[in-house]
């Protein structure tokens, strides 16, 4: 194919991709990016004590009712607006917006965003793996299919999340890495932290490598960003930002959407003792249990040196070791949500164009199938216990995580 035809094939998809999610989502209510509209019109309007408000269960509920009051003011009576577990800086950064404008108006702007970064997602993806020019035109059209039909996406624009935002850095960064631009690399990763706390652990992946100067900018680029954070936004609301994500640790909530091993363990066990079975959306919060937190840390701290160890040896690749640390942070993390597979999905789909082979790509389309839509309708039109929903998916976390650690091959990334 001419390069011209394959720019122009590329382009279309990228832009039926971008338009078809912001047409899909536009004027959606999105409860996950409520809290981050109202934390930063609190923050405009000084009301600093309102932004770590929270329910006592927390999960599922408003985070108050004078956010629900003021969503009431501009016109959104009834909607549910959750708590913030976001860093000061964004709230404060993001204050002029919106004190200028409104709720739906600040969503639509950030579903455009959201869909130019996933957009940049496959984009940075298929560069980190180097596929050969020929194919890349066809594995932009694997990934758009795949992208539309894979449940996690759709719940995360239908959300807003900002772990698309997120997904999109992860993987930028990594590809400046595989670039031989390392100190970038760190940088970036250092600002995707600053978003979530959650990619932190890819620090792992430079310590691995032994590239100092990458994770050295990775944690320079992350103090920095705290210390703006402090100056924007003061000493107070940083400590209300470590007891909110205190109040989130003292819960574990068994929900169809958390593929969190813990999660997982207290619904499994549940059952096991004869509970009833659960209505599909049932948001069931449990106290934090120490013995099952304790389990999940083990099973995380032995994967991390499982990967390190082939890593090292070179029997796992760079990418490879990238998916399957990516893929066991999200099984053993506090919160194993289930629109956190959009990075390791995408990933995982470009290992295995770059590296084809029967058994691989028979495996990706199984793990495919774990979380697509159509298998989520065949749930929901039974209205299955929410274990099956949240077995599926951490069974294609553990064949994300199986695919990873495939042996890797001379040379390759």
């Amino acid at each position: 194919m001419p390069q011209h035809l394959q720019y122009l094939l590329r382009g279309a998809i990228a832009a039926a991709l971008f338009a078809g999610f912001v047409t899909t989502y536009w004027n959606t209510w999105a409860v996950d990016l409520s809290a981050i509209y109202f934390a930063a019109r609190s923050f405009a309007l000084d009301q600093f004590d309102l932004i770590y408000l929270s329910q006592p269960q927390f999960f599922g509920t408003s985070a108050s009712v004078e956010w629900q009051r003021m969503a009431a003011e501009l016109g959104h009576d009834g909607v549910v607006v959750l708590p913030y577990v976001y860093a000061p800086i964004w709230a404060a950064v993001l204050a002029p917006v919106a004190a200028a404008i409104g709720p739906i108006a600040f969503y639509n702007a950030v579903l455009c965003l959201h869909a130019a970064a996933l957009v940049g997602s496959i984009w940075a993806t298929l560069r980190l793996v180097r596929l050969p020019k020929a194919v890349v035109p066809w594995a932009w059209a694997a990934m758009a299919a795949m992208v539309w039909a894979l449940q996690p996406y759709h719940l995360a624009f239908w959300l807003n999340q900002p772990h698309i935002l997120v997904t999109f850095l992860i993987l930028a960064g990594f590809e400046r890495y595989h670039a031989g631009h390392a100190k970038w690399a760190g940088v970036i990763l250092g600002l995707a932290t600053a978003l979530k706390l959650s990619p932190i652990i890819f620090g792992l992946i430079f310590l691995m490598d032994r590239r100092w100067d990458a994770a050295a900018a990775m944690a320079v680029s992350g103090l920095a960003l705290l210390g703006v954070s402090i100056g924007l936004s003061g000493v107070p609301l940083h400590l209300a930002f470590l007891d909110q994500l205190a109040r989130v640790g003292d819960n574990v909530l068994v929900n169809q959407l958390n593929l969190g091993l813990d999660a997982i363990i207290i619904r499994a066990a549940d059952l096991w003792s004869g509970a009833p079975t659960l209505p599909l959306a049932e948001i069931d919060v449990h106290d934090a249990n120490g013995g099952i937190a304790a389990i999940r840390l083990i099973v995380l701290v032995l994967g991390v040196l499982a990967i390190w160890r082939l890593r090292i040896s070179g029997q796992a690749t760079r990418n490879g070791s990238l998916l399957s640390l990516w893929s066991l942070s999200i099984l053993c993390g506090p919160l194993g949500w289930s629109h956190y597979l959009i990075g390791p999905l995408i990933l995982a789909l470009a290992l295995c164009i770059s590296r084809p082979a029967p058994r691989p790509i028979l495996w990706f389309g199984i793990a495919a199938i774990l979380v697509s839509t159509p298998l989520r309708r065949v749930f929901e039109g039974r209205d299955v216990d929410p274990i099956w929903v949240m077995a599926t998916g951490g069974l294609c976390l553990l064949i994300l995580i199986a695919l990873g650690l495939r042996r890797g091959q001379p040379n390759r990334p």
